[in-house]
C-alpha cells in the first residue's frame, strides 16, 4: 500500500481493527487462546481456504472468523498470487450464478443438454453454500459483510470483482435481516 495516502491508509488500518473485533464479538468461540506452542501456521491457513466448501456449518463458524482474520494480516495485496484468497471469496458468494449471456455461449458451443447439467450444478452449489451458512447469526452477518468491504480495498480480489459484489449484496441481506 505504499501508493496509498497516509490518511487512507490510517483509515484502513482503523477499519481492520473494527471488522477483526466484530470478527471476534460475533465469533466468541473461535478465538479461544490455543495451547501454548500450538497455532495453525500460515501455510495451513492457505490450505483451509480451499477446503471451506468441505466444512459442515459447525465447523465453519469455527474457522472461518478464523480465516478471515488471518487474511485480514497475510493477504498478498496481489492480483495474480492470491495464496488461494479468491476460494474464501468465492464461498462467501453464497448466491453465485452464472449469467445468461453465459449460457448462452455455453449452448453455441457446447449443446443444450451441458447448459442444462450447468444449471443443475449451479443451484446444487447455491444450496450447499447456503446449508453450509444456516447456523449464521446477523451479527456474524454483519461482520463477514464489514469484512468484505474491507477485503474490497486488496488487489488479491481485482479479477474477483464479480464474486466479491455478489458476497457484498448476500451478507448486507443477511446482516439486514436481523
Amino acid at each position: 500500500m505504499a501508493d496509498m495516502p497516509e490518511d487512507e491508509e490510517h483509515q484502513l488500518a482503523l477499519q481492520a481493527e473494527r471488522v477483526r473485533q466484530m470478527l471476534r464479538d460475533a465469533f466468541p468461540g473461535a478465538f479461544c487462546e490455543p495451547p501454548e506452542g500450538k497455532t495453525f501456521a500460515h501455510a495451513a491457513f492457505v490450505e483451509m481456504r480451499t477446503d471451506l466448501p468441505l466444512f459442515f456449518p459447525e465447523t465453519l463458524q469455527s474457522f472461518l472468523p478464523q480465516i478471515l482474520e488471518e487474511l485480514m494480516d497475510t493477504h498478498t495485496n496481489d492480483d495474480v498470487d492470491t495464496e488461494n484468497a479468491e476460494f474464501v471469496l468465492m464461498r462467501l458468494n453464497v448466491d453465485a450464478y452464472t449469467s445468461e449471456e453465459t449460457y448462452a455461449r455455453q449452448r453455441d458451443t457446447f449443446g443444450e443438454a451441458v447448459v442444462e447439467h450447468d444449471r443443475k450444478a449451479s443451484e446444487y452449489l447455491r444450496k450447499s453454500r447456503r446449508e453450509g451458512f444456516a447456523l449464521t447469526t446477523p451479527d456474524q452477518a454483519k461482520a463477514i459483510y464489514q469484512w468484505l468491504l474491507l477485503a474490497r480495498n486488496w488487489r488479491d480480489f481485482a479479477i474477483w470483482s464479480d464474486d466479491l459484489e455478489g458476497a457484498l449484496e448476500y451478507w448486507k441481506g443477511r446482516a439486514n435481516a436481523s
